[in-house]
């Protein structure tokens, strides 16, 4: 039986039914076998059918929402309202307005007056491009934890609630992520494999709406705002892991990527080998980049560097042990 013959069947089941009976099937269906707008946007609307607004505590912030908007007026109110609907109410929302030249000031100065009850709060600055406002915005953040959220995406209702539980619940992990749900021009759940931190080191196996710990951030420096061209998420990853700050990710696809021909993302890809090349040249204690050479054919596969430049010595010390052993343990590169 072929994909469109599967996705036929499954809408035609859910008209007959009820969506729920068939929740399990349509994500196993965009994770593992194919692509599916219908489905994805019955998915979709779904989890947002179960938005609910919390009043905040007066005092009690744990996690600080970072929104970067650059020309997202559009998105942006979307983007806020899925924070403000969480089923998790100890947050505040930091939108920082970079040097945008669409609608996006009077969106986010409207959503300030309508929210007056959360703790919003808005910086307005001139563009300085597409690292420096998550660091102005970690800079401000209260919370013990950090989520990014970029101005065209969406959480769903429960994303704080079991990311914060989790990472609570974890102090041996620096941050968890995520299945994400692609709406858009691509419509599946990703990433198909299971997440392994080492991995990090050849592939990005997460997006930049991961939460994490403040510490994490502090410690590590932020965002390498030298990363203009993209990938400024992977190598943030990339450096975690080489300072011992390990994480998981939730099976169940809580964050929504809109996919867009012209996203950054996108824009980044057209560049991969460019920015790969600058990852590993600023990580030669992952790296061999000595074993790079012209036209280097390992590296032509996007998102992706081969196993062939990690170093045969590398080897990476947890941060924090896990809550049952005595010490930190290491873990070798995944080649071995």
């Amino acid at each position: 039986m072929n994909i469109k013959n599967i996705e036929q069947q499954l809408l035609d089941a859910i008209k007959k039914s009820n969506f729920n009976y068939f929740k399990n099937d349509v994500i196993f269906f965009l994770k593992n076998i194919g692509e599916s707008a219908p489905l994805t946007k019955l998915l979709l609307d779904n989890y947002l059918s179960f938005q609910t607004s919390y009043l905040q505590s007066e005092n009690k912030i744990l996690t600080s929402v970072i929104i970067p908007c650059h020309n997202y007026g559009l998105y942006l109110r979307d983007a806020v309202l899925s924070v403000l609907h969480q089923t998790f109410p100890y947050f505040e929302i930091i939108i920082v307005n970079d040097g945008s030249e669409d609608n996006s000031h009077s969106v986010a100065i409207k959503i300030l007056s309508d929210f007056p009850d959360y703790h919003i709060s808005y910086i307005k600055q001139p563009h300085s491009g597409i690292v420096q406002p998550r660091n102005r915005g970690g800079g401000m953040a209260r919370g013990k934890y950090i989520l990014p959220l970029d101005a065209d995406d969406m959480i769903a209702p429960q994303f704080l609630e079991k990311t914060v539980n989790f990472l609570t619940d974890r102090p041996d992990l620096g941050y968890v992520s995520t299945k994400a749900l692609f709406f858009g021009d691509v419509n599946k759940i990703w990433p198909r494999n299971n997440f392994d931190s080492r991995t990090l080191f050849i592939t990005n196996q997460q997006t930049n709406t991961t939460l994490y710990r403040k510490e994490m951030w502090e410690d590590i420096g932020g965002y390498d705002e030298r990363m203009i061209h993209g990938y400024m998420d992977w190598e943030f990853w990339i450096r975690a892991t080489k300072c011992g700050w390990i994480g998981e990710q939730l099976e169940e696809p809580l964050f929504f990527y809109r996919r867009k021909s012209n996203s950054v993302v996108m824009n980044a890809k057209q560049k991969d080998i460019h920015i790969k090349t600058q990852i590993m040249k600023l990580h030669p204690e992952i790296y061999n980049v000595s074993a790079l050479t012209d036209n280097d054919e390992r590296l032509t596969k996007k998102n992706f560097i081969h196993p062939d430049f990690l170093r045969n010595d590398l080897k990476i010390t947890r941060k924090y042990a896990k809550p049952d052993t005595l010490s930190a343990t290491n873990f070798v590169n995944p080649k071995t």
